[in-house]
């Protein structure tokens, strides 16, 4: 019997982000894709006599967050999705972007289509600068080990 514990594996090119059907690479250095829920999956209320309720909420909405190298062909183009995205905005058109990442090591999944928030905010430094984009998914469908069922 050991008592010593297996390692365990990770490995960023197991996981597959594709945005508009062209597979993002070119992660920066210490951020790759980053995902945040817009509400807390359920709301509590306290009433003048001490009584709890607790609601779940039915707001599927997430903002993923990817980072990638200002020197990469998924940043030129993430923001050339993100101009024609823009472009057809003006005219009174909503366009949105398909999205998907997978896990192949853990079995996360997240899906949707998206609309971009944000224009490819630049960050400079000693080396190559970053460009972080910022996609909404309204309707979000994650699967993930740690939540199983986040918006399905």
């Amino acid at each position: 019997m050991s008592n010593f514990q297996a390692a365990k594996l990770y490995s960023l090119p197991q996981n597959f982000v594709v945005v508009d059907e062209f597979r993002i690479e070119g992660f920066s250095e210490d951020e790759a894709v980053s995902y945040e829920t817009e509400s807390d999956a359920v709301e509590h209320l306290v009433s003048a006599d001490g009584e709890v309720t607790v609601s779940t909420t039915n707001d599927e909405r997430m903002v993923v967050t990817i980072t990638v190298m200002e020197t990469s062909e998924s940043c030129r183009r993430l923001d050339g999705l993100r101009r024609r995205q823009r472009d057809e905005m003006k005219q009174g058109r909503l366009e949105t972007v398909g999205y998907s990442h997978s896990d192949r090591i853990n079995g996360d999944l997240v899906r949707g289509e998206g609309i971009f928030l944000s224009y490819g905010k630049p960050s400079k430094g000693k080396g190559a600068g970053t460009r972080e984009f910022q996609i909404l998914l309204p309707y979000s469908a994650a699967k993930t080990n740690l939540a199983p069922n986040i918006g399905l």
